[in-house]
């Protein structure tokens, strides 16, 4: 299996089988309900569990002592990392991070670009002509 990022399924092997992880709306309220928005998923126990978590739309009955017992820690924490973006993004890449440009309109998106230009700023009111310039005073002797 490839990955879908349109149906939001990500291919992850354990125990040199082939499994498919998608974050479910539901899946995903799981885990933030258990783990929070900061999961730690450099915790092998919790690494396993939202693994697990994410496998239960395929593979129903599948536990974090299968995930633990099935493939290093890296191959599935990258797995479900992708996985997880898929869930909340698709095919579009991250938000950017705050004080970063936002990437441009990728072609062929759809979205049309907006050609009316921007409108100039309009002048500061200037002082009336009625008042004279006032000089400032001299400092000679």
């Amino acid at each position: 299996m490839t990955e879908n990022p349109i149906a939001g399924t990500v291919p992850v092997v354990l125990k040199g089988k082939e499994y498919t992880l998608q974050f479910t709306w539901a899946a995903v309220a799981q885990v933030i309900q258990e783990y929070g928005q900061d999961r730690d998923l450099f915790d092998p126990a919790i690494l396993a569990s939202v693994c697990a978590t994410g496998l239960q739309a395929h593979h129903p009955g599948m536990t974090a002592k299968d995930v633990q017992d099935g493939a290093p820690i890296s191959k599935v924490m990258a797995a479900v990392t992708r996985a997880l973006h898929v869930a909340y993004f698709g095919e579009a890449e991250a938000p950017a991070e705050a004080g970063e440009d936002p990437p441009e309109n990728p072609p062929g998106t759809g979205r049309r670009a907006n050609r009316k230009a921007p409108s100039a700023p309009s002048p500061a009111p200037s002082a009336p002509a009625t008042e004279p310039a006032s000089a400032p005073p001299s400092s000679g002797p």
